[in-house]
């Protein structure tokens, strides 16, 4: 407790700095720290999801376990195996109408769950390598695969695949897909590395164009207030399209980030931090 107060305050101070100078503030809100069972189980998350009254869902890739945290209760579903609950490769989550969606890379399965982590049903993708798992504004499920640099979307759940971005007739965008996020007008962002750039199509798929990365090492993309921004693994980001000053917070090692309503949430190997755009 006395160590969580000692950051806050940290945060708090950097922010009043930052308004002194006339800058932006870090958009540090608070840190929580995990259960005290994820460490007692040796769970490691580095995948999160917000889900319906502020339940939070956390994978851990390498032990293929999720569990959900609404106020001091856990759920733990999954593990190594071929159930319904379990799991050979989850590598991607996503909430979405009241479901947990989770990919499994190497069976090129998305299986949903309830809210309460209970199974509903399994779906089979038939897409090479499934990489990246998310939903778009009609909540239509949009699923990346590296493998065959494609953007697929299903509609009517996951019964009708179509192509939504083939990255194969581009030759301006090469490198691996790291991140996707599409805003709420349904532009649509992929961050790529090597090189690392920004290439933005709109909801039907169509090309717009492509901008560099300011930041060494970027790792996610997302837009909030209408501001494209890029965040790195050491805490760093950048607003992508109207400023060029890098800002550095307070945060290192992070694992996983994503985003909720506006808020961006970023996993920490103790606990997560919480973000929100100050305007």
């Amino acid at each position: 407790m006395y160590q969580n107060r000692l950051i806050n305050l940290f945060f708090l101070y950097l922010i009043l700095t930052c308004v002194i100078e006339g800058k932006n503030p870090p958009f540090i809100y608070d840190y929580f720290s995990y259960p005290e069972e994820f460490s007692q189980n040796n769970f490691r998350p580095d995948n999160f999801q917000i889900g319906i009254d502020n339940r939070k869902y956390f994978l851990d890739t390498q032990a293929k376990t999720i569990c959900v945290v609404e106020s001091e209760k856990i759920k733990w579903v999954g593990g190594f195996g071929f159930e319904d609950d379990e799991f050979i490769t989850p590598v991607s989550i996503a909430y979405s109408n009241l479901s947990l969606f989770v990919l499994d890379q190497s069976q090129s399965k998305v299986t949903g769950f309830d809210s309460n982590l209970n199974f509903i049903s399994s779906f089979e993708l038939n897409i090479n390598y499934p990489d990246l798992l998310t939903f778009n504004p009609l909540n239509e499920s949009v699923i990346f695969s590296n493998s065959e640099q494609t953007l697929f979307k299903y509609k009517y759940g996951f019964s009708t695949k179509e192509i939504l971005i083939d990255l194969n007739q581009y030759s301006q965008i090469s490198g691996e897909v790291i991140s996707i996020f599409i805003r709420e007008d349904g532009m649509i962002g992929l961050l790529t590395s090597s090189p690392d750039m920004v290439s933005f199509f709109n909801l039907s798929g169509q090309y717009y164009k492509s901008v560099q990365i300011l930041i060494e090492i970027p790792r996610w993309l997302f837009s909030i207030n209408g501001e494209w921004i890029v965040f790195n693994e050491l805490g760093s980001y950048v607003f992508q399209e109207s400023s060029e000053d890098i800002i550095v917070l307070p945060i290192h090692k992070i694992h996983f980030m994503t985003e909720n309503n506006g808020l961006l949430y970023a996993l920490s190997l103790d606990g997560y931090y919480k973000l929100y755009f100050e305007e």
